[in-house]
């Protein structure tokens, strides 16, 4: 392998697996969400499941 192809290796193994091994702490993602998010999306799920349903009867 050529001396450019390995800086270039290099650079894109840093700038993306890096910055992804960040210190922030596990997150919630639905301690975020308030109330009326989290029922719109229950209720979208809920007619997308029915309207599956439906379509394999």
């Amino acid at each position: 392998m050529s001396r450019l192809a390995v800086t270039l290796c290099i650079a894109l193994f840093s700038f993306c697996v890096l910055p992804g091994c960040g210190d922030s702490g596990p997150s919630n993602v639905a301690e975020d969400a308030d109330a009326a998010a989290i029922a719109e999306y229950e209720a979208a799920v809920a007619a997308e499941s029915a309207s599956m349903n439906e379509s394999q009867k």
